[in-house]
């Protein structure tokens, strides 16, 4: 992943969740996303190289599928696949996750 990537996806998932840089993500390439009303954090790492195989993702639960769809493409997603109650996105770097019609 090229820094110029890097920085793409930082921004992402920063302008996305609406979470704030936080301290030290520890060793590594961590970019550390934290909100005050929330008690987990979100580390987002940069990879030399894209795994091998992607196990698991993400799934954004919202009562809005299409408009949080739009935000999410304005923010530098693509859309994989539509479904009836979910659409599979992809983040800048590749990373796909979905955006699901159930009550956050």
């Amino acid at each position: 992943m090229s820094p110029d990537d890097a920085a793409t996806e930082r921004r992402f998932w920063t302008e996305l969740t609406r979470w704030s840089p936080s301290g030290n993500a520890g060793p590594g390439p961590f970019l550390r996303l934290t909100h005050p009303d929330q008690p987990l954090c979100l580390l987002v790492q940069e990879l030399a190289q894209p795994a091998p195989l992607t196990r698991a993702h993400l799934d954004l639960a919202t009562s809005d599928v299409e408009a949080e769809t739009d935000r999410h493409l304005r923010l530098g997603a693509k859309i994989v696949r539509r479904h009836p109650q979910w659409t599979v996105m992809a983040a800048p770097g590749g990373l796909q996750y979905c955006i699901t019609a159930r009550q956050p």
